[in-house]
């Protein structure tokens, strides 16, 4: 699966949390960004998001 390097930019710069398409064969796809953990203490993964409900 690619990904325009534009709408891969603008998705990661913005608020926006995932990026959903159907292909010409019918298969569905949906791309989350991986938030923080609300309910685990401890080490976070250091790529993920920060989690928007924190704030």
């Amino acid at each position: 699966m690619t990904v325009p390097t534009q709408v891969m930019t603008e998705w990661v710069e913005s608020d926006r949390v995932s990026i959903e398409t159907t292909s010409e064969a019918g298969v569905q796809l949906l791309i989350e960004k991986d938030f923080q953990c609300l309910h685990k203490s401890g080490e976070q993964d250091p790529d993920a998001y920060p989690q928007p409900l924190m704030s």
